[in-house]
């Protein structure tokens, strides 16, 4: 959003026909933003009209403005180019390039005449762009358009026409442009890409170790709380086991706790918190549609449709406590991990930690703020 007022701004200042910026809004606090410009009322597609000597000489202006203010549009499609009371407008302009190569403002130059010559024809558009390009400019235009610098759309409308626009207008050329390779090799180069080849196979071998190793390969939310009154990371947690009534979640983080990680796959979710004395993955909680509680004793549950089982395991000065809280459709998993001497005031605190919601209260909610739009797995 920055990006595109600010590139809005620099091509009025450079007098180019483009909407006036008014501003931005914030929808949603470091994450969505809203760039507000004039309304052009009234406008086409360029691809809906007819398109005239006026438009076609202002089309090529437009080109010709960006090349002189070392400009390149980088997106020079029907859909960026409204007529607006028979004037053309220039929308659009996220990708707008500054101190831009010549192969970029080279590829505006074609991506504007084949545009143009979509709505009249290329001979017109030739001619109507002579006073304003060389026939060199023009042929190397041409000889430096590459299919995928094309804009999408551009490249679909001439892929339907009966004649090759492209091929029209180098047969309009006094000499013919002569096509120039964008890549050159060298021996560089060749050390280059055999050293990314080999970063490529190693970090591909690391990720494969990852996925094969790492909890069936974790995804991430990259949060730093898990409260039980935000209801977005809950929405994750309930999609990854659909059958679970209750999303595990936090109430509070006692004095030395943290929450390191948290992270979501089809069929669990993991919770990872670490303690400043008991170390890194102290309390591991995971919450999955099934647990095996075989040897655990039942214990007294803190919620009336939840049933908890634990059981503990001792070895050399190490204690471990693993609990079971299972209700209808999922079971959450908590393994507490601490030393002898830490162990007490540890598990009272853990026990105090985690908190649930219902799956009815997370689709109410989720229901309510997308106006209906948005429901949560049935």
């Amino acid at each position: 959003m920055e990006h595109e007022d600010h590139a809005l701004r620099l091509l009025r200042d450079r007098g180019l026909p483009v909407p006036k910026p008014f501003g931005s809004v914030e929808l949603t606090p470091e994450r969505e933003y809203l760039l507000v410009t004039e309304f052009l009322e009234g406008a086409k597609e360029i691809s809906e009209v007819e398109v005239d000597d006026t438009i076609i000489d202002e089309g090529l202006a437009i080109v010709r403005g960006l090349w002189d203010s070392g400009l390149a549009q980088r997106d020079i499609k029907p859909a960026n180019l409204l007529v607006q009371a028979g004037h053309v407008r220039l929308i659009d302009t996220l990708l707008t390039e500054v101190h831009a190569t010549p192969w970029r403002q080279a590829m505006d130059l074609a991506n504007m005449m084949l545009v143009l010559a979509l709505g009249s024809d290329p001979a017109r558009v030739y001619q109507r762009a002579r006073p304003l390009f060389t026939d060199s400019d023009i042929g190397e235009a041409f000889a430096a358009r590459q299919g995928r610098a094309m804009p999408a759309q551009l490249r679909q409308l001439l892929l339907v026409r009966s004649v090759d626009l492209q091929a029209e207008f180098l047969r309009l050329l006094p000499t013919p442009a002569q096509p120039f390779r964008i890549q050159r090799w060298s021996m560089r180069r060749v050390g280059l890409w055999a050293l990314v080849a080999s970063l490529a196979a190693l970090v591909g071998s690391n990720i494969v170790q990852n996925v094969t190793n790492n909890e069936a390969g974790q995804t991430p939310l990259y949060i730093g709380n898990l409260t039980c009154t935000d209801p977005e990371p809950q929405w994750l947690e309930a999609q990854s086991v659909p059958s679970a009534t209750l999303v595990p979640c936090l109430r509070s983080l006692p004095t030395g706790w943290t929450l390191s990680n948290v992270t979501v796959n089809d069929g669990r979710s993991v919770l990872t918190l670490d303690h400043d004395r008991a170390g890194p993955k102290a309390v591991v909680v995971r919450l999955t549609a099934a647990c095996d509680t075989a040897g655990a004793q039942e214990r007294p549950a803190a919620e009336p449709t939840v049933r908890r089982f634990e059981r503990q395991e001792r070895a050399g000065g190490e204690s471990t406590a693993t609990w079971y809280d299972r209700f209808l459709g999922g079971c959450v998993t908590t393994r507490l991990t601490a030393s002898a001497r830490q162990w007490p005031q540890l598990a009272n605190e853990a026990s105090l930690v985690l908190g649930f919601t219902t799956r009815q209260e997370l689709r109410q909610v989720l229901e309510t703020r997308s106006g209906g739009r948005l429901h949560l797995d049935p």
